[in-house]
């Protein structure tokens, strides 16, 4: 494996793509860290008890999107801590256009322009809900309803083709795999295409 360093790696796909799998092998194995927007608001709900907390703690509980302008002000946060100078990966970012968008100016405002490739996972519906609420070895987190999964998958198809253009407008680049097989080849599969890029 080519060696990954001073880039940003955003893997994005619909629930149950495998993002997390992907990028918690990717942190381990090329030492830079993960960071997942869904945990630090998990912590945010569970303990803040501010705007920021509040809009969490509703995200959750109706199995929706963060508001985006609060996003980028979390992320932010995140980012300032100094550990992220050599690169990252991102697990499940872009999910608005808005947070899109600004995350240029973001990582300008952060110290932490550098380059940006976008994986973006391919499954079909089914499979979502297969993998997280109906099949024999199902997640089944709490919100893994086939309600909240569909709703979910409602959300991240909502203006994906706008968000792939701001992905394009902000000059990174982006690759598509398919996420059908085991974990094993799609990680593969996402190392293929990444030392293709490099």
């Amino acid at each position: 494996m080519k060696k990954l360093e001073n880039i940003i790696i955003g893997v994005i796909g619909p629930e149950g793509s495998g993002k997390s799998t992907i990028t918690k092998r990717l942190a381990a194995e090329t030492g830079l860290p993960r960071v997942y927007p869904g945990d630090l608001l998990r912590e945010y709900a569970k303990n803040d008890k501010g705007p920021i907390g509040d809009a969490a703690r509703k995200m959750f509980a109706e199995n929706a999107y963060f508001p985006p302008y609060m996003l980028l002000d979390v992320m932010k946060r995140r980012f300032a801590e100094g550990d992220l100078t050599r690169g990252f990966i991102l697990d499940g970012p872009f999910r608005t256009v808005e947070e899109t968008q600004g995350y240029p100016q973001l990582l300008r405002d952060t110290g932490l322009a550098m380059p940006v490739t976008v994986v973006s996972l391919r499954i079909p519906g089914w499979l979502s809900l297969d993998r997280l609420a109906l099949g024999v070895n199902a997640r089944a987190r709490d919100d893994d309803t086939p309600t909240g999964v569909l709703r979910r998958l409602g959300h991240f198809y909502d203006k994906l083709g706008l968000r792939m253009r701001a992905i394009r407008e902000n000059g990174w680049h982006s690759l598509h795999v398919r996420a059908i097989n085991q974990p094993e080849d799609v990680y593969q599969g996402v190392m293929t295409a990444l030392n293709s890029k490099r």
